[in-house]
């Protein structure tokens, strides 16, 4: 190709448009020493060039798409093209692409505009987005002809909000980009009963808001385990909470004639009349667990659990006959005290909520 050399750079003439005011055609002027070579596509691009590239010419193949053709004849690779949309829209720079590498090898993300370019390395490849909390796993499977060049596009759903509890260990938890902030709720797991009349402590609840979480980062969400009910004097501790920074312990077990404390206190006889009841959990808690009672001294109200979530204590009649102490419900509920003829119940186990919030 030959540049244009102009003997006056720049200059144009323009030419009043007839009936139409301030309105001009605008005419080179330059005079030029050598007119150059046109640019056009026969002289960018032919579709002869572009047959021998490999390229279909009705798809209207840029000068980019032949320089990458001349590579991938080379290769053994497929040069993607892709778009991705959220919800009718291109989606927001970050999102990961799996099934595709970039130019360099490395992990395929979308770009600010929804475009994505990335090597294939197989006859037919599986596009797959990350099962994200607020947005589900896409996958798709497009041909990826080895040494062509292709075009895609990856259709994802809008993104939600949402509320979700977890009630056992979780990894792998992600959020997408879309994701603005979230609460957390966590609540520990309840403490144990023991075998001397003495109810666990409720778990602990810690909430934190407005939390901006990392996206496409998985998450490990722990949910404490309740204490064991003892057969002795000391019921197991509950286990902690936790999501990102946010930990919950979990409530006391029962110790000797005391009751565990925490979220709602483990109710127990004090060896005098009459005895401590279990308290209530506050915040989501749960209560924590009835003291042992034997009726044929006190009453019955005496083995009641605190509220939510506590474990009823053990009551024994007049005559002799024992219900067994109860275990405290999740989340986070203290287990009941008993008797010393049968094992305290065990703490219910904690939880995690998550409260996320997408972006309009």
């Amino acid at each position: 190709m030959r540049d244009r050399v102009p003997k006056y750079p720049g200059r144009v003439r323009l030419i009043p448009v007839a009936g139409k005011a301030d309105t001009f055609d605008m005419v080179r002027a330059d005079e030029p020493v050598e007119e150059g070579t046109a640019l056009s596509k026969a002289t960018l691009l032919s579709d002869e060039t572009a047959e021998f590239l490999g390229l279909v010419p009705t798809d209207d193949p840029t000068v980019d798409d032949a320089f990458v053709a001349s590579v991938l004849s080379s290769k053994s690779a497929c040069l993607v093209r892709l778009t991705v949309t959220v919800g009718g829209h291109p989606a927001k720079a970050g999102l990961p692409i799996e099934g595709l590498t970039d130019l360099s090898g490395g992990t395929l993300y979308t770009k600010a505009d929804g475009t994505a370019v990335g090597l294939a390395t197989t006859e037919s490849t599986t596009l797959t987005t990350l099962d994200y909390l607020d947005m589900p796993k896409v996958s798709k499977t497009i041909s990826t002809p080895l040494k062509t060049i292709v075009t895609a596009v990856l259709e994802l759903s809008a993104p939600t909000a949402g509320t979700k509890g977890i009630v056992t260990t979780t990894t792998n938890i992600l959020f997408s980009p879309y994701v603005t902030d979230i609460d957390i709720i966590n609540v520990g797991g309840g403490g144990g009963g023991n075998a001397q009349n003495s109810g666990g402590g409720g778990g602990y609840v810690v909430r934190k808001t407005n939390v901006v979480p990392p996206y496409s980062t998985p998450l490990t969400a722990v949910v404490g385990s309740g204490g064991e009910g003892s057969s002795g004097s000391s019921g197991g501790r509950g286990g902690t909470s936790s999501f990102m920074d946010v930990s919950a312990a979990g409530g006391q077990g029962a110790s000797g004639s005391r009751g565990g404390s925490g979220n709602g206190t483990g109710g127990y006889l004090t060896g005098s009349f009459p005895p401590a009841l279990a308290t209530d959990g506050t915040g989501g808690g749960g209560g924590g667990g009835g003291a042992g009672i034997s009726t044929a001294s006190y009453s019955s109200e005496y083995a009641n659990a605190g509220s939510p979530c506590g474990g009823r204590g053990s009551l024994t009649d007049n005559w002799g006959s024992t219900q067994r102490a109860q275990s405290g419900s999740a989340p986070g509920g203290g287990g009941g005290g008993s008797i010393g003829n049968y094992p305290g119940a065990g703490g219910g186990s904690g939880r995690v909520t998550i409260i996320w919030r997408v972006a309009s």
